[in-house]
This record gives C-alpha cells, sequence and structure tokens, in this order.
C-alpha cells in the first residue's frame, strides 16, 4: 500500500469532533406587573419575605391609628370641652375675693363714724380694702375666661346675672375707701369740737372741722360738709345764746325789773337749744355711692350663686 492509501486510511479512524452547545442561561425572576399578570389577574407568587414586610406595615398602619385615637380622647375635651379644674380654681379665687370685699370693705363703711379708732388704725381698713378691690377685679375677670362660663348655659346665665350686678357697683365700690377715709377724718375733728369750750369756738374753727368733707373728691360729701358747716355753726350759735342768757338771768335780781323779761329770754334760748339736734354726719350709702344696699346684697347674692352654680356642676363631672 502506497503512502496515499495509507493516509486516506488514517483520516478514516480519526472520530469527528462533537458539536459546541452553549450553556444554557439560569431562568430570571418574575417581577409581577400588569402585563405578566395571567388571564385570571392572579400575580405570581413573589420572592419570601414580601408577606413579612406586608404584616409589619399592617401593624404599624395600626399603632399610629390607635395613637391618633388617645390623643384625640385627650386633646379635643381640652379644645372643645371644658377644663372643670381651672374652672374650679377661678370659682375658689372669686369666692376669696368677693369673701375680702364684704369683710375688708364691711371694715372701712362700719368704723368711718368711730372716734375710737385713731387715723392709723383706721387707715389700715382703707389699705386692706383697696387691695381687696383689685383682687376682686382680678378674680372676676379670671371667671369671665374661664370654660365653664363660656361653654355651659347655667353657668353663663349665673355669670350674666353677677355681671349686671357687678357693673351697676363697680365704680361706687371703688369710692367706698375715698369717701368713708374723708369721713372718718371728719368725724375725729368733730368729736374734738364738742370737747372744746363751745363758747370760744368761731367759724374760722367750724371749717376747718369739715374741711376733709368740702375737700372730698365725692360730690355727695362735699355737698355733706357744706350742709355740716352750716348745721353746726348754728348749734354753736344757739349754745353760745344759751349760755348768754342763763347767765344773764342768773346775774338778775328778783327786784330788777327787767327780771321777768330776762327770765322770758333765757327759757327762749335754753328751749332752742334744747331743739337743737346734735349735730352728727348722716352718712346715706345711697345718697354717697348712688347705690343701695339692696344694690350690695344683690351683688353678694349674684357672686355666691355663680360659684355655687360652677361647684355644683365641677361635682356632676368628677
Amino acid at each position: 500500500m502506497d503512502e496515499s492509501n495509507k493516509a486516506a486510511d488514517k483520516t478514516a479512524e480519526t472520530p469527528a469532533a462533537a458539536p459546541v452547545v452553549p450553556p444554557a442561561s439560569e431562568p430570571k425572576p418574575v417581577v409581577p406587573t400588569a402585563s405578566n399578570n395571567n388571564s385570571n389577574g392572579v400575580v405570581p407568587a413573589g420572592k419570601p419575605g414580601s408577606s413579612k414586610g406586608l404584616i409589619i406595615g399592617l401593624c404599624c398602619g395600626g399603632a399610629a391609628l390607635i395613637l391618633i385615637v388617645i390623643l384625640c380622647i385627650i386633646f379635643i375635651p381640652m379644645l372643645f370641652g371644658i377644663d372643670w379644674e381651672k374652672s374650679k380654681e377661678a370659682a375658689s379665687n372669686f369666692k376669696d375675693a368677693y369673701s375680702s370685699i364684704d369683710s375688708d370693705c364691711g371694715d372701712v363703711m362700719t368704723y368711718a363714724g368711730s372716734t375710737y379708732k385713731t387715723e392709723s388704725d383706721y387707715n389700715k381698713y382703707v389699705t386692706k380694702c383697696q387691695e381687696a378691690i383689685e383682687k376682686y377685679k382680678t378674680a372676676a375677670d379670671e371667671i369671665s375666661k374661664s370654660s365653664a362660663v363660656k361653654k355651659d348655659k347655667d353657668i353663663k346665665e349665673k355669670y350674666e346675672k353677677f355681671k349686671e350686678s357687678y357693673d351697676k357697683t363697680e365704680a361706687a365700690i371703688e369710692q367706698i375707701p375715698v369717701i368713708f377715709k374723708d369721713v372718718h377724718a371728719f368725724m375725729l375733728k368733730v368729736d374734738d369740737l364738742y370737747d372744746e369750750d363751745m363758747e370760744s369756738i368761731s367759724d374760722a374753727k367750724i371749717d376747718e372741722i369739715v374741711k376733709p368733707l368740702v375737700e372730698s373728691e365725692n360730690e355727695a360729701l362735699r355737698n355733706m360738709g357744706n350742709d355740716m358747716a352750716s348745721q353746726i355753726k348754728n348749734y354753736v350759735s344757739v349754745y353760745k345764746a344759751y349760755v348768754e342768757a342763763r347767765q344773764l338771768w342768773y346775774d338778775t335780781s328778783y327786784s330788777d325789773p327787767n327780771y321777768n323779761s330776762v327770765k322770758q329770754a333765757y327759757e327762749n334760748a335754753r328751749d332752742a337749744y334744747y331743739d337743737t339736734d346734735y349735730v352728727e354726719p348722716d352718712v346715706d350709702i345711697e345718697t354717697l355711692l348712688g347705690i343701695t344696699e339692696d344694690d350690695l346684697d344683690d351683688l353678694d347674692n349674684a357672686a355666691r350663686g355663680l360659684y355655687n352654680e360652677i361647684m355644683d356642676k365641677y361635682r356632676e363631672n368628677n
């Protein structure tokens, strides 16, 4: 066999090379979209952790909702309801204030005519009354702003009744320490007047005595002062005439032809003196303050009614 035939036989014996097959690619995860939903609208299952995330989200949302409800329970009553604790506190302050007015300013009026109270002692009452008035004004303003007055119908009605009485008497109450301080100063001076020998009292002395009245800020008190000056001058004049007539009668003998006329003059002077009232200031509240005692009683009753209504409602709601 020649060389060409050997080569052909060798080639025939060598097996053919196997074809190269490319490796298969890994399957990609399917992302749910509108395009790859099946015909029944079912989304193919996602990753195993997706359901856990949904549960956590729902739990967080529920907790947030509960928190919102709790906050609403707490804050909605604060915004739209009645704060009974603060209203009770305002009512208590209000009660203390009107009790102080009744006590401290009551002392100013009670002791105005007392000559046993020195000017220094009496001025302590005046100061306490002034402080009580300021306290009362503050407390009345505080209670007017309370949620109980603003939001409860019954309490609001009680407040309106109080406010009506308060407006009617406020200016007069503020005048109490001013007016009665002048009255007390006059009483001390006029008391000294009667301790003196009235025969030596001049009109100028009487004008000095009534000075606290005639120079007062209050018009009614000034008028009273002028009237008092006239009464005192008349009283002193009648007394002097009586003393002179009595002395003349004592000095006239029975044998004097003028004895009977002197005696008659004395008796006339004596009767005139006895008929002349001892001069005391007539402190009429209605005239001096422009209000009556009934007005002050109405204010006191209205204030107590407002306080009691708030406290009753507080106990009902607590």
